[in-house]
């Protein structure tokens, strides 16, 4: 990675014990709890991740653990990452070099558990921490009732909620969708989810680079380079915003909601 000038984030992505039940996180468990969650031995990980990879310079971020259940309170996740953002501090991973990034799941709790953040004051607290968000239109059988329209009404909403945060980064998002869609409205979308999530601070990860040849929304090798549904040049996109308005507005963000998108879905 380092030869190839490549940027590398450490992912949790299955914490002992689950931070939720579901595959993700390397087992599915019906029953699972969110007690059955075991979060020192999930430190402890942490503490020897970090504490291996502290001087390896192309290293810029660690994510302590991978979609944690809705059904954690947020009270008890936000200890658990204030925990997870000193250990990793205290193994030699410093603020100047290194990321935290600690999971908002899903997109409908960020307001919930940013708030609860800020409320204990760990905005000024912690240095260099940022939440990552999965914005999948994917998922729920409320995306297939969306017109093309609709879920680009609801992308503004998202890169206006990412501009709200104090730091943010996507970690995972696709240009799959269901119902039936032109190619044209496939490539609008793609590509209105790449100038969406650039308001994101800490950048994006599509999810993801190569995957079977019928899950070409999922591929961004083939499937979407492949089919021209992005430039390969992405970074083309930079300077776009999704809402006219936002170009005269020096912080990036509208006066007003656009009309129509989350009050559908929620």
């Amino acid at each position: 990675a380092g030869a190839c000038k490549l940027q590398v984030v450490l992912d949790l992505h299955g914490n002992p014990g689950g931070e939720n039940g579901l595959r993700p996180c390397g087992r599915e468990k019906k029953d699972w709890t969110w007690k059955e969650w075991r979060q020192e031995e999930t430190l402890e990980c942490l503490r020897q991740i970090a504490s291996r990879y502290k001087e390896v310079e192309h290293v810029t971020g660690i994510q302590v653990c991978n979609e944690p259940s809705p059904a954690i309170p947020a009270a008890v996740l936000c200890d658990f990452y204030e925990k997870s953002v000193e250990v990793i501090r205290d193994a030699g991973m410093s603020p100047q070099n290194v990321c935290v990034v600690l999971p908002i799941f899903t997109q409908w709790r960020m307001r919930e558990i940013s708030r609860l953040w800020l409320e204990r004051g760990n905005i000024h607290k912690y240095d260099n921490v940022a939440w990552d968000i999965h914005f999948y239109h994917d998922f729920h059988s409320a995306w297939s009732m969306l017109s093309h329209e609709q879920h680009v009404a609801v992308l503004q909403d998202e890169a206006r909620e990412l501009t709200h945060l104090h730091a943010s980064m996507v970690g995972e998002w696709s240009a799959s969708r269901p119902g039936g869609y032109n190619e044209e409205q496939v490539k609008d979308f793609a590509q209105k989810q790449v100038i969406a999530y650039n308001h994101s601070s800490h950048g994006w990860f599509f999810w993801n680079w190569h995957d079977y040849s019928f899950y070409d929304k999922w591929d961004m090798e083939n499937g979407v380079f492949g089919n021209g549904r992005l430039p390969e040049a992405i970074s083309d996109l930079k300077s776009e915003y999704l809402v006219s308005q936002w170009n005269n507005n020096p912080l990036g963000v509208p006066s007003s909601a656009p009309a129509g998108s989350l009050a559908m879905l929620v």
